[in-house]
C-alpha cells in the first residue's frame, strides 16, 4: 500500500458576489490574508458588463481577471467550444502565455509549446459528493501532484463557514432559491509538493474558471449538462 502523501500547502478560494452581480473568488493560504482576488468578466467590454448586471450571465464565459496584491495579474478568458490561454501580466507590461487549458472528461493544462503540464481527474471513490466535487491534479508521470475539491455546500469545508453560511449551493450550473445564487461556496486546493509557478498559476486558473465561469473540469460535472468547453 503506498504511503499517505503529506500536504505542503493548503490554498482556499471563497466565493462572493460585487455589487454589480459580478462573481467573485478570494485566494488565501492557510491563516494568511487574502493574496488575490478573481472577479467575473473584469476583462469584458461594456456589453459583457451589462450582461452580468441584469443577471443574464451568472457564471459564464467571459474574459476573467485574478489580481494579485502585488498588482500583477492573470487573464483566464473562458469561451465555448474552446481552449482556455492562461497569461500573466505584470503590474507594469505585457501579459505573456502560461498555459493553454482543455477541458473535457478529464482537462489537460499544456506548456505553449504543447508541452503536458498537469491533468485534471476525477477523484477514483468521491468524484461526485453531496458536499463537493472531487479531483485530483496529475503530472505528466502520472504523479499526484494535488488535490481539488469544488464545495458544493458547506458541509464541503472542514473549518468554520459562518462567513458563507448565507450562500446558496447546489447542482453545477445552478441552484435554486434565488434569482441570482452562486454556484458553489468555493475551491480548495490542496498540494502535496512544492508548486512550479506555471503549475500554480494554472490551479488558480481551474479554480477560477469553475468558480466563474461555471465550466466542467470532470465528467462528473459534465454530466450536470454543462459544455465542456
Amino acid at each position: 500500500m503506498a504511503e499517505p502523501l503529506t500536504p505542503v500547502a493548503v490554498i482556499d478560494g471563497r466565493s462572493g458576489r460585487k455589487l454589480n452581480n459580478a462573481l467573485t473568488i478570494a485566494f488565501s493560504e492557510g491563516s494568511e490574508p487574502p493574496f488575490g482576488k478573481a472577479q467575473q468578466g473584469a476583462g469584458d467590454g461594456f456589453g459583457g458588463k451589462l450582461g452580468i448586471l441584469f443577471g443574464f450571465r451568472n457564471g459564464s464565459v467571459g474574459n476573467h481577471v485574478l489580481t494579485f496584491t502585488d498588482g500583477s495579474k492573470l487573464h483566464i478568458p473562458t469561451r465555448d467550444l474552446k481552449p482556455t490561454t492562461v497569461r500573466r501580466a505584470p503590474s507594469t507590461g505585457s501579459a505573456t502565455d502560461v498555459a493553454i487549458i482543455t477541458r473535457g472528461p478529464e482537462t489537460v493544462a499544456t506548456l505553449p509549446d504543447g508541452t503536458e503540464l498537469l491533468r485534471f481527474v476525477p477523484h477514483p471513490t468521491e468524484a461526485e459528493t453531496t458536499p463537493k466535487y472531487r479531483m485530483q491534479v496529475l503530472d505528466p508521470r502520472g504523479e499526484r501532484v494535488a488535490d481539488l475539491d469544488v464545495m458544493r455546500t458547506s458541509d464541503g469545508w472542514s473549518i468554520d463557514v459562518e462567513d458563507v453560511l448565507d450562500v446558496l449551493s447546489g447542482d453545477f450550473g445552478g441552484s435554486p432559491g434565488g434569482s441570482l445564487p452562486i454556484p458553489f461556496l468555493g475551491t480548495r486546493v490542496v498540494a502535496y509538493r512544492a508548486l512550479t509557478a506555471a503549475e500554480r498559476d494554472v490551479l488558480l486558473a481551474a479554480c477560477c474558471e469553475i468558480a466563474l465561469a461555471v465550466r466542467p473540469y470532470i465528467a462528473a460535472m459534465g454530466e450536470r449538462g454543462a459544455a465542456w468547453t
